[in-house]
């Protein structure tokens, strides 16, 4: 079974989150790019040097793991301009990608696709930033503005 996975220069472009983050997780990170991934419509498959983490949802996210779930195939289906009508179209996608099973309800194919959000959401954020965040309490403020900034542009955003 395929696992959570986040690229090294990721966790060193996050270590000071990590450490000044109460309690601070590897996961925690991961699950800050994902979000922001999926929120900003980012995907890019992960290339060189990565951390294999678990396979299964760690205590503190299995009450949002649904939630993630419904993140990636609600991104992939705008990804694919693919209508919540489209049934047929909705359900090779959800099938594609959830397992309904198993540690994290995630297909390979599903967890190969949220690793890549994982990896764009990186990749805005530190695009985002001059230089990397310094605190957890710098991090948050600014993540949180950048998040809803791509919530308002994204795959998420209100039709217009």
């Amino acid at each position: 079974m395929a696992s959570f996975r986040i690229r090294e220069d990721a966790l060193n472009w996050l270590s000071d989150v990590q450490r000044t983050l109460p309690g601070g997780t590897i996961f925690d990170l991961y699950y800050f790019c994902a979000m922001a991934g999926l929120t900003a419509g980012r995907s890019e498959e992960l290339k060189g040097a990565s951390r294999e983490m678990v396979d299964y949802f760690v205590a503190d996210y299995k009450p949002v793991a649904s939630f993630i779930l419904a993140m990636l195939v609600v991104a992939e289906l705008k990804k694919g301009r693919i209508g919540l009508t489209e049934e047929g179209e909705v359900r090779e996608v959800f099938r594609s990608l959830v397992a309904g099973g198993g540690e994290n309800g995630l297909t390979d194919e599903g967890m190969k696709r949220l690793n890549a959000y994982a990896n764009g959401g990186y990749e805005y954020l530190a695009e985002q930033w001059e230089q990397r965040p310094q605190s957890a309490e710098e991090f948050i403020r600014t993540y949180s503005a950048l998040v809803g900034e791509a919530a308002e542009s994204g795959p998420f955003a209100a039709p217009g």
